[in-house]
């Protein structure tokens, strides 16, 4: 897979962020939330969703070694209540933030913080979205 394949960032973002929640909060990309989008089982009571795009940055072309690309990290977290949601970015604030995460073989840059939305209500639960930055 190419340096530009959300795909293994993917795999490795999600996976730091389990670790960093208890066991009974599931992580997902958007496609693959349980009783959503037509797959199997019920909306879980406390999920974090994970979306990871290529950004630009033209400060990357001066900081970065070459053949870095940016990336942004979006990150929902949903829950039954504003508290919980904000354990959760909580969570994920501690598996993300300033760390150096290998992916395909190679460290990322510290993961950066962008940006906090407080949760509220979500239909019908409450979500809130954290924003994260880093280049590989």
């Amino acid at each position: 897979m190419s340096t530009t394949d959300f795909r293994p960032h993917a795999t490795v973002i999600m996976a730091a962020i389990k670790a960093a929640l208890p066991a009974s909060v599931g992580v997902y990309d958007y496609s693959t939330v349980p009783g959503t989008n037509n797959n199997a089982g019920t909306v879980p009571a406390a999920f974090v969703i994970v979306a990871i795009e290529r950004r630009y940055n033209p400060n990357l072309r001066v900081t970065a070694q070459a053949g870095s690309t940016g990336w942004r990290v979006t990150i929902r977290c949903v829950a039954s209540s504003v508290n919980n949601a904000g354990l959760l970015m909580a969570g994920v604030a501690t598996a993300l933030d300033e760390k150096h995460l290998a992916v395909n073989g190679a460290l990322t840059t510290p993961i950066q913080s962008e940006s906090n939305e407080t949760p509220e209500y979500d239909s019908g639960d409450y979500s809130g979205r954290s924003f994260y930055t880093y280049a590989h």
